[in-house]
């Protein structure tokens, strides 16, 4: 950590800008504390006047600090609005712990009241990953643990335009325990990968050919069965073989019937006119 300090001390004092970046949020509250204790003891951060900041923080003149939420009522002495994670060097402070600022790199001041400050300002020496994703500064300072992740150190290693720099955690002071470190953060992925990376890893792929699953039986099927099942199945052709043969001569004496009723109708009708005949004899 003292290495990180002086660094970042250093590149202040020559006007340089130092993005530190680690992985999480309590890793980024112990390194602003160490850093603005170092400040203190060079003299570039006034510790006798201080205000309330978010989590708890005392922010001093000389500070860096950055916004956390966007405050269009706020304006700049440009006119510009403070936004989120911007990030400002506390030029004073006042008795009521209103901060006067002047945005990094320029010249452009504001003054935060103290509500804005208590509830949106934290120290803004280092940010997490997704806090540094935009940024471009003259160098950059990583601290790499075992938790951050392959596209996590991407982003903090390409933040300085001059140098960029990786500070690795590990519990032995080795060489071979920091490569393991390394090579534990690069091999790992996070488990959204981009559409496009899937479908570059999908096609890079030689597509293997099912292998059919191999049927076995729940349990063991005994000899006499395969019997039992053939004259099963030959007894059940012969009765629907028999089944059909009856529906088929139903069928054909029906047919037969309507025919034997359409004809007597026929010489009903054509004997009609000498049923007489045959009711009153006739005498000669």
């Amino acid at each position: 950590m003292t290495a990180m300090t002086c660094l970042y001390s250093d590149a202040r004092a020559t006007g340089h800008t130092l993005a530190i970046t680690t992985t999480t949020n309590d890793h980024v509250l112990l390194v602003n504390r160490a850093i603005q204790q170092h400040l203190t003891t060079t003299g570039a951060v006034d510790p006798t006047v201080s205000a309330a900041g978010a989590l708890g923080q005392q922010i001093h003149a000389g500070d860096q600090i950055a916004t956390r939420a966007n405050q269009r009522q706020l304006k700049t002495s440009h006119g510009d609005i403070v936004r989120n994670r911007e990030l400002w060097t506390v030029t004073a402070i006042r008795d009521a712990g209103d901060l006067s600022a002047r945005r990094l790199g320029t010249n452009d001041t504001v003054t935060l009241p103290a509500k804005y400050v208590a509830e949106h300002v934290h120290l803004g020496y280092a940010a997490t990953e997704h806090g540094t994703q935009s940024d471009t500064r003259h160098a950059s300072l990583t601290l790499v643990t075992p938790v951050t992740t392959g596209r996590g150190l991407y982003v903090a290693m390409t933040r300085g335009r001059e140098a960029n720099f990786a500070y690795v955690i590990t519990s032995e002071s080795t060489l071979d325990a920091a490569r393991k470190v390394l090579e534990g953060v690069l091999g790992s992925d996070r488990a959204d990968i981009p559409a496009v990376v899937q479908r570059r890893h999908l096609a890079a792929q030689t597509p293997t050919k099912p292998t059919p699953p191999v049927l076995r039986p729940r349990c063991t099927i005994p000899d006499w069965l395969q019997p039992v099942k053939q004259r099963a199945l030959a007894d059940f052709d012969r009765i629907d073989t028999a089944s059909d043969n009856i529906e088929i001569r139903k069928d054909s004496e029906a047919t037969k019937l309507t025919e034997a009723n359409r004809a007597l109708t026929e010489a009903r009708t054509a004997l009609a006119p000498y049923r007489h005949l045959g009711d009153t004899p006739t005498r000669s």
